[in-house]
């Protein structure tokens, strides 16, 4: 996942993603109509990607620690979390 500009974009593990969003100051962050590539991907990894996708449009607060990005919803529940790799 990739944030250096207003775009997010993406892989979702077979298809690739990308969309806009907007961070504000108090850790809100909304991402916007997300769009992919229609590849020919197995039942299994299909899944994992809808799944992926949809977990990323309930996505309302982020917080940044260490090294770590938490995505979370409205209850503040982590939804994502992705790590810096090395």
């Amino acid at each position: 996942m990739d944030f250096r500009s207003v775009n997010i974009v993406g892989s979702a593990g077979c298809n690739r993603y990308s969309g806009k969003y907007n961070a504000a100051i108090d850790n809100k962050i909304s991402i916007g109509n997300l769009i992919w590539t229609r590849m020919s991907c197995s039942d299994e990894v299909d899944q994992l990607e809808t799944k992926y996708l949809a977990a990323l449009s309930r996505v309302t607060y982020f917080v940044i620690v260490s090294k770590q990005l938490n995505l979370k919803s409205n209850d503040e529940a982590v939804i994502l979390s992705f790590s810096v790799s090395e």
